[in-house]
């Protein structure tokens, strides 16, 4: 379970990463023509590299979830709503994240 948890955040950090060096290169790309193809490329590896992260973290993810074990202190309920709402925040996140990459990718 130790692993599987530091999968699932490490893979996270990977997918954030790979957003954030695919905009970079990008701009490096608008301005430096004569290697935009190549930079291009790269553009593209990093994009899947962040799908494949994406698939780690949900697969991890699912994983946390069949065996979560909740807490008996009483604010179980507290616990659930705000765990539920973290992970709607973060689906938005993921997608939108991930459709921008994609636009910024191959647009």
């Amino acid at each position: 379970m130790i692993i599987n948890n530091f999968a699932h955040d490490l893979f996270t950090g990977l997918w954030t990463s790979s957003i954030l060096v695919i905009y970079l290169l990008r701009e490096r790309a608008h301005t430096q023509t004569l290697v935009a193809a190549e930079l291009q490329t790269i553009i593209g590896s990093f994009f899947w590299l962040g799908i494949v992260s994406l698939a780690v973290v949900l697969g991890t993810g699912g994983i946390r979830y069949l065996y979560y074990k909740p807490a008996t202190d009483g604010s179980e309920s507290t616990k659930k709503g705000l765990l539920v709402a973290k992970h709607l925040f973060f689906f938005v996140v993921f997608a939108g994240g991930t459709l921008l990459s994609y636009r910024w990718a191959f647009s």
